[in-house]
């Protein structure tokens, strides 16, 4: 969340499933939906659905009342709604918006987004005072090229916190509440008889109920294909499973089964999505779809592709022969 990556939300929406996803936000007041659940399905969790400013704004304040005693909704756990609140505290974006250079900056909780078409951007911050959300865009609805959240109202939202007076605390950890649980270094998740290391740490009373780390195994630790791929720059003592005795490659995007829809420019022109491999060791790959060659890779295995609405197979074949197959759908 901090680092707003878009994969993780949509693994977790996935399992958590669309339409209950739906049905929370309309309770938390945002209820300008105009289709059903399966209409925007998991790109719902991206913002894919209708909503106002001020919607967004009192579900944003909704969030924090509740966790301050002044109102109930249905995200009701304060242990969850604190460390949510504690990373969207944590959210920089460099590339666009590098807080670390912004003068007398007041610690706030915030989030930007960009409407697709570069049609609108907004930002949120919140602070144990306040709630503050900023709009940018034209009456038109005329998309806008460098029109983003970040970069047009992030630093609005920044210089309004800074004329407002600074709050007295920042929100207090929730003593006394949730449960002390050992969860694994590596993965967060609960720990298993063979994590280390481990640390504790306050967890909400409910995810007792989740899953231990399946990814230590006799003293390593071994993720799959696809979040090797994410984890390995980051963790440069990460070992990973040998080579032989690995599964080689894993799709990052799409997912088996999926639905996609290619986005379009400004000007009406059809954009590719970019399909994304993981492959444990250095090595070319070939690309087909339903039997056509299209192309290969090294190294880094994106390929961007704009194909015609229907069901596809995309087929890589690297240069062992392993191989390895994706179905997914293209929506009109």
């Amino acid at each position: 969340l901090s680092r707003s990556m878009n994969v993780p939300a949509v693994q977790l929406l996935r399992r958590y499933r669309v339409p209950r996803f739906h049905c929370l936000l309309k309770e938390m007041g945002i209820d300008s939906f105009t289709h059903d659940a399966s209409y925007y399905g998991l790109a719902l969790i991206l913002g894919g659905g209708e909503a106002s400013l001020d919607k967004v704004c009192a579900a944003y304040s909704l969030l924090v009342r509740t966790y301050i005693g002044l109102e109930s909704c249905p995200l009701s756990d304060r242990v969850a709604v604190w460390y949510t609140l504690e990373a969207l505290r944590k959210v920089n974006r460099p590339d666009e918006l590098d807080i670390r250079l912004i003068p007398s900056l007041r610690e706030a909780a915030w989030k930007t987004g960009t409407s697709y078409g570069f049609r609108d951007a907004w930002a949120v911050g919140m602070t144990p005072d306040y709630t503050i959300g900023v709009w940018a865009g034209n009456a038109q609805g005329q998309g806008v090229p460098a029109l983003t959240g970040a970069r047009t109202s992030g630093p609005v939202l920044f210089d309004i916190l800074n004329l407002l007076p600074a709050s007295s605390s920042w929100f207090p950890e929730p003593s006394g509440e949730g449960v002390f649980a050992s969860v694994c270094s590596s993965s967060g998740m609960l720990a298993s008889p063979e994590c280390e290391p481990c640390e504790t740490v306050r967890i909400p009373s409910r995810g007792l109920e989740s899953d231990p780390c399946p990814y230590h195994s006799e003293g390593s630790f071994l993720l799959p294909p696809a979040m090797e791929w994410y984890y390995r720059p980051h963790h440069p003592e990460y070992v990973g499973r040998p080579k032989r005795e690995a599964s080689a490659m894993e799709f990052i995007y799409p997912s088996n089964g999926s639905v996609i829809y290619l986005p379009r420019q400004l000007d009406g022109s059809v954009e590719g999505a970019v399909f994304h491999l993981a492959h444990r060791g250095v090595s070319r790959v070939w690309w087909h779809m339903d039997g056509e060659y299209l192309g290969e890779t090294a190294e880094i295995h994106q390929l961007r592709l704009a194909t015609s609405p229907g069901r596809h197979i995309l087929t890589v074949v690297d240069e062992q022969g392993r191989s390895l197959s994706v179905s997914f759908r293209v929506g009109e």
